[in-house]
């Protein structure tokens, strides 16, 4: 209950993912148990502006909680978090240094976004391109039997005759630009490509 709010401008270009590692962080050092409901409320109190739940500011969006613990508990480039919902988390070595410089970057009054530079522009370009997709267009109307392999492929800037190491490559680069530029739908929306064509991505042509 002693958490107070932090000025919204200090942590407005931070990703969820670890501005939720911070409040993690923050709770652990004053000695609370990390269960799940304690990091939900956690993480809205420190950063309402990011974690009220949409149309009523006074409660937190749990949902949004949930994703950004479950990619920093399963994700197999981060694993920031150990630990299960039922039986609570804990902060892992990678997941303390990812506090450290979150705390650093909220602290530092010389902190702002990244200028863009032709690298972040062509990121940005990549992930456009996926936005205008058929496959993400299936995707958000919910459409997903209707979804073809050449679609896939096309959207990994590849074709039915690319490697599939390439492709899941490709895959995988995309999910890291938008973790990169903080376009979370997106990263779900490719986390969730690979998860259901983890056989097609494994497939030998």
């Amino acid at each position: 209950m002693n958490l107070q709010p932090i000025d919204p401008r200090q942590y407005q270009s931070i990703d969820l993912d670890r501005l939720v590692i911070y409040a993690v962080g923050t709770i652990a050092l004053q000695n609370v148990d990390l269960s799940y409901e304690n990091i939900i409320v956690a993480a809205y109190k420190i950063f309402p502006d990011k974690f009220a739940l949409l149309g009523f500011p006074d409660f937190p969006d749990s949902q949004r909680v949930f994703k950004s613990i479950w990619r920093a508990a399963t994700d197999k480039r981060r694993l920031w978090l150990g630990g299960k919902v039922r039986q609570g988390f804990k902060l892992t070595e990678k997941g303390m240094e990812v506090f450290n410089e979150t705390k650093a970057m909220i602290s530092s009054p010389t902190y702002a976004k990244p200028q863009r530079t032709t690298r972040q522009l062509r990121k940005k370009q990549l992930l456009i391109e996926v936005l205008k997709s058929p496959i993400y267009s299936k995707y958000r109307g919910t459409q997903f039997e209707f979804i073809t392999e050449s679609e896939l492929c096309f959207m990994l800037q590849g074709t039915l005759d690319s490697s599939r190491e390439l492709l899941h490559n490709n895959l995988l680069l995309l999910i890291t630009y938008a973790e990169e530029l903080n376009m979370m739908d997106l990263v779900e929306f490719l986390s969730w490509i690979d998860t259901e064509y983890d056989l097609f991505f494994k497939t030998k042509l």
